[in-house]
């Protein structure tokens, strides 16, 4: 086995059958508060939602309230879950005040990000008094929000009363009617006693008509609806790339600053994020990008913010905001903000993610800035005492800074570890004007003896004219393993290649899982060659390559497919494809499936005869720069058949 440079995924044209679970995307994690159940004087049980985003993701319940309140509670131990689909988590929180109003959220955490539910609110019994009797749940149908001109969000409160509830909205519209919808999914909200906020964001909806909703609810004590509320969608408005502006940063103090712009997303579902100016990294005025933020689908300009930290005190920055959707990008123009100067403070500080992760041992890293007064340091962990990651502060004493007005990056090595735990950690450091924590970072120790994974790639079953199905099977050695197939060295515009097809996530284990993909809109008549790629988070396999070949083309059907293109540039690109006539006459061409951004008319058709692999190349002029593009060959044969090839997207350079 040896390490190889791991080709990308196009995804084009595959549908992957796999033995195990499926990777379909990899994304920070959302996390969902629910009202708590099982309320008593003194314990209650929190439920939340998780939705992992297809990787493994942390998971506890906090206190919104302030640590000075007598309803603020600690952070509950952390607890991992994992995959694609939303998952019901919850805690019993004991030790509670009789009589007190508690707020709580569930928060979620991966390595693509951070997320934290809304926060909900109940109280605990008085004391001595035991769970009281249920009564059907009280309803109010409140205005809707974010109205577009096709969706809504519709609003209510619920009470549940002290009884197992289910939520959901209707329309108060008759079933004929243009404007009725279905009533949408229920939802349990628990059984708690005070009233909670539900929502749901509707969809598929036509402009500039009124829709009329109400909220339901029901529990084993009766079913109740909310009065009728109406709201108008707005009129059709064309859709586009979002238009930004860079607008004056505020709030500029030494090591920090707010960012501000405007969005408008221009019909379609935007994101945005600030970038630095400066595109040298090592430069002292260069931030790094900020996360990408929701900016909705609407047509308005929206005015938003971000806040950046641990910046240099009398530094001057550029910055600029950019969004994006589905229709482009667009950047904003560049302006300038100058931090002020150092005037002696507590530190700034920033945790960093943990480094070479192994069995027992990590490396821990940070950043602080001792704000010109003399600074000292250490990593603590977030964790109770009683947490198996818990780990006593490091170094024993702290280490001294001293006193600059510069950040400087810190780091400890962690020995002594338990293999396969997570830890959670932070950077503190102290000076004479206060001291300062660092948000927590998680990391997980791998498990004893992990090591490569163990491939085999096994023959090809079930081979037909343009597909086959590919297998293998793989040994985790004991750690989450991502597996795929691809084709082995073939040029992405030759007739023999495939893309690599879906990944899959494989938990960790040692025992051998057999895995599967099946490949289709091939060739005919031509040997593909195929091997297993296998990868954890130490090393990559690769397996053998296999050899396959499609059957003989069928008697009166003509083939073609679509190949990648090639010399893409700002006003032009080469159309590639091939195309078996199988003895048949047919005419061959290229046809653009781009909505109207990004259009271009189909290519004259070329008369094809004979049979074999026949390339077919047309060098497309008069795109537009910075634009996507989706094209496909296609064939007509002598009756009158078409035949297509599968979509393939290109973008011309800016």
């Amino acid at each position: 086995m040896n390490s190889s440079f791991i080709r990308r995924s196009l995804g084009l044209g595959l549908l992957v059958a796999i033995s195990t679970a499926f990777l379909f995307g990899i994304s920070a994690p959302v996390a969902t508060t629910l009202a708590p159940k099982n309320i008593t004087s003194t314990s209650a049980t929190l439920q939340g939602k998780i939705e992992p985003g297809g990787m493994i993701t942390n998971l506890y319940f906090i206190s919104c309230d302030p640590t000075s309140s007598p309803s603020f509670f600690l952070q509950t131990p952390t607890r991992q879950t994992s995959g694609t689909t939303a998952k019901s988590v919850s805690f019993t929180l004991t030790g509670l005040k009789p009589g007190t109003a508690y707020k709580y959220a569930v928060t979620a955490m991966n390595d693509k990000g951070k997320h934290t539910g809304g926060c909900v609110s109940f109280t605990t019994l008085r004391a001595g008094a035991g769970q009281a009797a249920g009564a059907a749940p009280t309803v109010d149908t409140l205005a809707a929000t974010e109205v577009t001109s096709t969706t809504a969000t519709l609003n209510g409160t619920v009470n549940p009363n002290g009884l197992a509830t289910e939520v959901r909205f209707k329309s108060c519209s008759g079933s004929s009617a243009p404007e009725y919808f279905a009533p949408t999914a229920e939802r349990d909200i628990g059984s708690g006693r005070t009233a909670q906020s539900v929502g749901y964001r509707l969809s598929g909806l036509t402009p500039g008509k009124t829709y009329k909703y109400a909220v339901r609810a029901y529990n084993s004590a009766g079913d109740k609806v909310g009065d009728c509320v109406s709201f108008t969608t707005g009129a059709a408005q064309a859709t586009g790339k979002p238009v930004v502006e860079t607008r004056p940063a505020i709030n500029v103090g030494p090591t920090s600053a707010t960012l501000c712009g405007s969005v408008n997303p221009k019909g379609l579902a935007t994101t945005y994020s600030f970038v630095s100016g400066e595109t040298n990294k090592g430069d002292p005025a260069y931030f790094p990008k900020t996360s990408e933020r929701q900016a909705g689908s609407s047509s308005a300009d929206l005015n938003v913010t971000t806040q950046i930290d641990g910046l240099q005190p009398n530094t001057r920055y550029e910055f600029r905001i950019q969004a994006k959707n589905s229709a482009g990008t667009d950047v904003g123009q560049s302006l300038s903000f100058k931090t002020g100067a150092a005037t002696g403070s507590s530190p700034t500080v920033r945790t960093n993610d943990a480094t070479s992760v192994g069995s027992t041992t990590a490396t821990l890293s940070a950043t602080v800035n001792p704000n010109g007064d003399a600074t000292n340091w250490q990593f603590v962990s977030c964790d109770a005492a009683t947490a198996p990651g818990f780990f006593n502060a490091a170094p024993q004493p702290r280490a001294n800074l001293g006193s600059g007005t510069t950040s400087s990056p810190i780091y400890h090595n962690l020995t002594g570890l338990k293999p396969d735990t997570t830890y959670r950690f932070a950077i503190y450091a102290q000076n004479s004007k206060g001291s300062k924590k660092g948000d927590c970072k998680t990391f997980k120790t791998l498990p004893a003896g992990a090591t490569m994974p163990i491939v085999t790639t096994l023959s090809a079953h079930d081979v037909r004219t343009t597909s086959f199905w590919v297998r293998a099977n793989v040994n985790p050695s004991a750690l989450e393993t991502t597996v795929w197939f691809e084709a082995c060295g073939i040029d992405k515009n030759s007739v023999t290649y495939f893309p690599s097809t879906t990944r899959e996530i494989l938990l960790a284990g040692t025992t051998v899982k057999s895995v599967t993909a099946y490949v289709f809109q091939l060739f005919p008549g031509v040997v593909y060659s195929y091997r297993v790629m296998a990868k954890n988070s130490l090393y990559t396999a690769i397996g053998d390559c296999v050899n396959v070949t499609t059957l003989a083309p069928e008697a009166g059907k003509v083939y073609v497919q679509t190949l990648p293109p090639t010399q893409i540039e700002r006003s032009y690109a080469m159309l590639h494809g091939v195309v078996n006539p199988n003895r048949m006459s047919c005419q061959v061409n290229f046809v653009c499936d781009s909505p109207s951004v990004g259009k271009f008319n189909p290519t004259t058709k070329n008369d094809r005869t004979g049979t074999g692999t026949q390339s077919v190349d047309y060098r497309v002029t008069g795109l537009n720069p910075g634009t996507t593009y989706v094209y496909r060959i296609q064939a007509t044969d002598g009756s009158g058949k078409v035949v297509s090839g599968q979509q393939i997207t290109f973008k011309t350079p800016e």
